[in-house]
């Protein structure tokens, strides 16, 4: 970037512990750069604050042939300086939002924007990276709703590669954890015309992600839903149960017309009553939306409890040579007591951050399946709660199992392990909550859960103490 217009590279860069953005001026040429000292960023006369961790894009936002700058912070802002003098000696007088996080408009923390025509319809699109709180850094796309010279933004979506969305987790999880902050920046890497995406992140690395074929839409199945219209009503396919399935679909590459899908199972104890829906039109680059009717199954009064059962979602739009076929499980869960007693002591594993309300990101070690879908990372409260986030959280609940949930707290005494063992295909992880406090009894409780490679899970419950039967109560649930 040359800020002054002398024919030499500069450089804009934030401050990481503080709110300013720096200029330095190539002192060199612009094939050997030389920087002796910076100044500091001016709006008016005042120093320009960020608040706290400035990210400066430099883009010519309004079209006036000028340089303007954008810059994100920690609170997830995206301030806008338009340039008021002229593009070799740029001035700013005033500073607006692009995003703010007073407004809901923002992304989440840490936000770093970048400019690009995302979509190829002629107009800047934003790219910002951002972290949310308990989760990790992700990158999102903000399609300009309005012209190349006065963008509009409504709404991001979360950017995916190979049909996963684009997340790195914080890191850390042994007593402190670091939260990930992600530097996008996008460019035409490999000459093939299309926009490719690199990621920054806390850690130093550079990820590079290849732009696929965007010619065709590509769906995949974001969430799904079941509701239970006759029967138990636990969210899961149990004998003699109807029930609808919403199925949310995201489109990731190009944009699609008259969206159908189909559902079909060759599971003798599945009856599909209502096997088809529609999307509508779907926008690409992520978009989502949910089936406009709920697809309808009825399950065999002598099909197996706790059975999982196998179906796949085929996918076409109008003009598209493209049909996703897509397989997905819905599963049920039975209780068994041939499963024998044997308590895992956990005291060589990892101690989790003690907090009486945190959630902390554990690696499970395996691929878990649990509710029709597969996990890698599960969350951990040391109320009793281990929890599985879904990318998009907006229509379906998070998945969890809860061996205690109760108002416990975690004194000195108390803390919450996890420890991995076993060989594949039978691995697990086990996690114990020791002398975890009942608020309301004054007593301890101490119970694990294991969680098995297969999707099998079971609750172990070691000695309570000041725990006594005169009506404290807690509640075990999937």
């Amino acid at each position: 970037m040359d800020w002054n217009n002398d024919g030499n590279k500069d450089i804009l860069a934030g401050e990481p512990n503080t709110a300013l953005v720096r200029i330095y001026l190539n002192q060199g040429s612009d094939a050997d750069p030389v920087f002796n000292g910076h100044t500091n960023l001016q709006v008016g006369a005042e120093t320009f604050s960020a608040r706290y961790r400035a990210a400066p894009e430099v883009v010519d936002w309004n079209n006036d042939g000028k340089k303007d700058v954008l810059c994100g912070n920690y609170d997830g802002d995206v301030y806008l300086l338009i340039n008021t003098s002229t593009n070799s000696l740029p001035s700013f007088d005033s500073i607006d939002y692009v995003l703010s996080s007073s407004n809901g408009t923002s992304v989440g923390l840490y936000s770093c924007p970048v400019v690009a025509d995302w979509n190829g319809d002629g107009r800047k699109d934003l790219i910002v990276g951002a972290n949310t709180p308990g989760e990790g850094g992700y990158v999102y796309y903000l399609e300009n709703k309005g012209t190349d010279a006065a963008p509009v933004f409504n709404g991001a979506i979360k950017l995916s590669a190979g049909g996963t969305v684009i997340s790195f987790a914080n890191y850390g999880n042994m007593m402190w954890s670091r939260e990930q902050y992600l530097r996008p920046a996008v460019a035409d890497l490999n000459g093939d015309g299309r926009l490719d995406l690199l990621v920054g992140t806390t850690r130093g690395n550079v990820i590079y992600f290849q732009r696929a074929d965007s010619d065709y839409p590509d769906f995949n199945i974001s969430n799904f839903l079941v509701n239970d219209l006759s029967g138990n009503a636990n969210g899961s396919l149990n004998p003699g149960e109807t029930a609808q399935i919403a199925i949310r679909l995201v489109n990731s590459a190009a944009p699609a017309q008259n969206v159908e899908a189909a559902l079909s199972t060759l599971n003798p104890d599945i009856t599909v009553i209502n096997p088809y829906s529609s999307y509508g039109n779907m926008a690409g680059c992520q978009t989502s939306l949910n089936s406009r009717l709920p697809f309808a199954v009825k399950v065999a009064n002598d099909a197996p409890v706790g059975a999982f059962y196998e179906f796949n979602l085929n996918v076409w739009a109008a003009g598209s040579p493209i049909t996703n076929s897509i397989p997905f499980t819905v599963g049920g869960y039975s209780f068994t007591t041939s499963t024998p007693y044997a308590w895992i002591d956990t005291s060589a594993g990892i101690q989790l951050r003690q907090n009486s309300s945190a959630l902390v990101n554990v690696e499970i070690g395996f691929p878990f399946p649990y509710y029709g879908r597969t996990w890698t990372n599960m969350q951990v409260s040391p109320k009793g709660i281990i929890a599985f986030w879904y990318a998009e959280r907006d229509l379906f609940n998070d998945s969890a199992i809860m061996p205690v949930v109760s108002e416990l707290i975690n004194p000195a005494v108390g803390v919450v392990r996890c420890l991995r063992g076993g060989t594949a295909p039978n691995r697990y992880i086990v996690v114990e909550w020791q002398n975890m406090g009942s608020y309301l009894s004054g007593g301890y409780f101490t119970f694990e859960t294991i969680l098995f490679e297969d999707g099998s899970f079971k609750f172990q419950y070691g000695p309570s103490i000041g725990i006594g039967t005169d009506g404290s109560m807690v509640t075990v649930a999937i």
